[in-house]
């Protein structure tokens, strides 16, 4: 059987090599899929390689594989469709014999159907498309939730998304298949390496409307893991990939308490002990269950504050106060848990005095670790385009690749730029900041990691210069 090939697209900017802070879980997990079932499976990451259109097209000609699978939505780097496009025209001029499709493309994009009816592309699979390369391994049909492809009438078959993940046929991500060496995670988001990504459920409840989540994950149901599969990885990542620490890469970890109880259960069985962090919402916890997730080796939580403003907070539909807010970090910290704070400068409603209010609340909440970026518009808000403007170009950071700049009324961009480096230095250049972070280094590794953390954050503004 001839092999296939997923592809991530590479990055926008032309700057050098791509080292991203998220580790690609998506194309990991559609790769893994389709090795278990025995197809042999290639990865080709343009962003972190940097190989140009011209070098894959080498590279798929000595492949010669049956189809090719383009991933440009990959985990926080979320890219425009039309380059994935434009590169796929230009292959298959070459390679007319070999099918081309786009994975994981966001709900409602007319414009990945419409490239299936002008031929650009064989195929597109809206939503998480594990459902889709499980049943092409076992058939060599095109079959599966959310599939778009033409008809022998030339017609589009449309076959609805996913509503809920099978977790059955989700095998561990096949990172054998990457060089793991050029991703590198933020430094605030672990304290021990090596360090490796996974999911405990699929989708997210709440509706804040900053969020692209459901563009990609098709999920309408939260879909929780079951506990056994999620032990299961991690075991193979310790045993395979010597990692020390996980990330929970879920979009809101721990909706159902339950479930974390008896996750928290099984990590205290494991032979050998794992930390991990994961990203959540401030009002999902109390105090004993905090207590319990630190024992069972939790050691970071990254949350979204947004906005120190009550107004511009209330209008994202968040559903959290600042109070509560300053009740869970305190309570963090008591029972020995880093928080990582992350704020969105420039929302709708927002003015430079609410801004500063933000920057301010963030020094007052005193997070062990803050995160600031720039307001981002992944689909069309009425509301928002009334408040503000959106700008013409994707915006590329290490963090993430992802979004149309959104700016205010009554903004520039450069001046939200200027806000958001504000509020870097006035955070991390507070006198206590400093010692305290200078306090917790407690072996080479951590100056290592809070090295690399200031980097980061320097390439950061760089890359928005």
């Amino acid at each position: 059987m001839k092999p296939v090939v997923f592809i991530i697209p590479p990055h926008l900017q032309q700057r050098g090599r791509l080292i991203p802070s998220h580790h690609p879980i998506v194309t990991a997990t559609l790769a893994a899929v389709s090795k278990r079932a025995g197809v042999r499976t290639f990865v080709i990451d343009m962003g972190v390689t940097n190989r140009s259109a011209e070098q894959v097209l080498a590279d798929l000609t000595r492949l010669n594989p049956y189809w090719v699978g383009v991933v440009p939505f990959e985990y926080r780097r979320e890219m425009p469709i039309a380059p994935s496009l434009e590169m796929v025209q230009m292959w298959r001029r070459s390679l007319p014999d070999v099918r081309f499709g786009l994975f994981n493309c966001p709900l409602h994009s007319e414009e990945c159907a419409d490239a299936v009816q002008s031929e650009v592309l064989d195929f597109v699979v809206y939503g998480d498309s594990e459902d889709c390369v499980h049943l092409w391994s076992a058939t060599q049909k095109w079959i599966g939730a959310g599939l778009v492809r033409r008809d022998e009438d030339g017609s589009l078959e449309r076959i609805p998304p996913i509503q809920q993940v099978d977790w059955s046929i989700v095998p561990p991500p096949a990172w054998e298949l990457f060089d793991l060496s050029r991703y590198v995670p933020s430094a605030h988001r672990y304290r021990t390496a090596p360090v490796l990504p996974i999911f405990a459920s699929r989708s997210c409840p709440f509706g804040c409307d900053f969020c692209p989540h459901m563009l990609y994950h098709s999920s309408d149901t939260h879909s929780m893991r079951p506990i056994e599969d999620i032990i299961a990885e991690i075991v193979h990542l310790q045993q395979h990939f010597g990692v020390r620490s996980v990330e929970f890469y879920d979009p809101t970890f721990g909706v159902r308490r339950g479930h974390v109880e008896d996750l928290c259960d099984a990590l205290l069985d494991l032979d050998s002990p794992i930390e991990w962090t994961c990203f959540s919402r401030t009002d999902l916890w109390d105090r004993p269950l905090l207590e319990r997730m630190h024992q069972a080796g939790c050691r970071s939580i990254l949350f979204g504050v947004e906005s120190g403003n009550d107004e511009v907070l209330a209008r994202t539909q968040k559903g959290i106060s600042l109070p509560q807010v300053e009740s869970f970090v305190a309570e963090c910290r008591q029972v020995g848990i880093d928080t990582v704070a992350s704020f969105i400068i420039g929302l709708p409603l927002e003015s430079p005095e609410r801004i500063e209010q933000t920057i301010d609340f963030a020094k007052k909440l005193n997070p062990t670790y803050a995160q600031f970026h720039q307001a981002r518009a992944f689909f069309e808000h009425e509301d928002w385009m009334e408040l503000g403007t959106v700008s013409g170009s994707w915006q590329e950071t290490s963090a993430s690749l992802n979004g149309l700049a959104y700016v205010p009324n009554g903004f520039s961009q450069s001046e939200i730029e200027r806000h958001l480096l504000k509020a870097y230095a006035g955070f991390y250049t507070q006198p206590s900041k400093v010692i305290e972070l200078i306090s917790s280094i407690q072996a080479r590794t951590d100056v290592q990691r809070l090295w690399s953390g200031m980097r980061q954050i320097a390439t950061h503004f760089w890359s928005l210069s």
